[in-house]
């Protein structure tokens, strides 16, 4: 299935993930047994739908397809549509990449211009390709956003291979349907070697299937700035990987956990790999206030609570 014929609003976001997306996952989720024996073959057919539904081949693009060039912004509402660069860098507003390949080639795979507090807003990320190079990688994210006050970036049907470690959400970032996988072992210093990283404000990472970390595979860090508005809900978390993560959920206490705002976590499946727990640090986030909600996660052996 491919996702290029999506429509998103004109600011290149979405309020709602599509709903052809949307039916399909559900779709695949509903086939799968979640018996307690047969997890081999439910993960063989979560790995397929991500395959099917990420990277530029989705967006209908073979690789021999794509066209060599520059995937810097240069001006508002631009869009790069199947082409292949060393990096994705945004320095203006509502620009769209859909059906590109990025091949490790600077720090971060995706980020803006400045790196730092950046205005940039209204940046769309469909059905592209990250492909780390070689090892050693020495890259410490694919993702940089540091965009406040809704999403300034949205990445939708991505497939993130070959880093060092993933998204590092640092605000105003919404990642759905993707997929992290087949990282190498990190060789920058102080990497964690994680799938999707929140540290901030307007953050959502919904639906992905995540399976590469070395301190965890999904985390909310509240030692930065002000933690608020973040989601992470319905994805499917295994360290499957080449780095075994040490908890598939986690949360870093710091000065800005008490007063977290807005946290909504729960309804994500848990796998079996890792080394010391499922889900740690939870607690540190006032959940029942504040509006903070904390569901049940569950097992994606069977479905029961996790």
């Amino acid at each position: 299935m491919s996702l290029a014929g999506n429509i998103f609003a004109v600011d290149g976001t979405s309020a709602q993930p599509p709903a052809i997306i949307d039916a399909s996952w559900e779709s695949m989720m509903a086939t799968l047994a979640m018996d307690g024996s047969s997890q081999p073959a439910d993960y063989a057919i979560v790995e397929a739908w991500y395959q099917s539904n990420t990277g530029h081949e989705a967006a209908g693009y073979n690789q021999g397809d794509l066209t060599p060039g520059s995937l810097e912004s240069s001006y508002d509402e631009q869009v790069f549509e199947g082409i292949i660069g060393s990096h994705m860098r945004v320095a203006h507003d509502n620009v769209t990449y859909r059906g590109c390949r990025v091949e490790g080639g600077a720090t971060y795979g995706w980020y803006t211009n400045p790196t730092f507090s950046s205005t940039v807003t209204g940046t769309l990320v469909d059905s592209c390709t990250f492909a780390g190079g070689s090892p050693p990688v020495d890259k410490a994210s694919m993702l940089s956003s540091n965009v406040s006050g809704g999403y300034g970036v949205t990445f939708i049907g991505c497939d993130l291979s070959g880093w060092s470690s993933g998204v590092l959400a640092q605000g105003g970032a919404e990642f759905k349907y993707n997929w992290t996988r087949d990282f190498y072992g990190s060789s920058v210093e102080g990497a964690h070697v994680s799938s999707a990283n929140a540290i901030g404000e307007h953050i959502r990472f919904y639906r992905n299937y995540l399976t590469e970390g070395g301190s965890n595979l999904a985390s909310i860090y509240c030692d930065k700035r002000t933690v608020g508005d973040i989601q992470i809900t319905e994805n499917i978390l295994n360290g499957s990987g080449n780095n075994n993560p040490s908890y598939l959920l986690f949360v870093k206490s710091g000065s800005y956990a008490s007063s977290a705002y807005d946290v909504v976590m729960g309804g994500n499946w848990l796998g079996d790999d890792y080394q010391f727990g499922r889900v740690s640090g939870t607690g540190v986030i006032p959940f029942g206030s504040n509006g903070n909600v904390q569901t049940d996660n569950f097992l994606f052996s069977d479905g029961s609570p996790a």
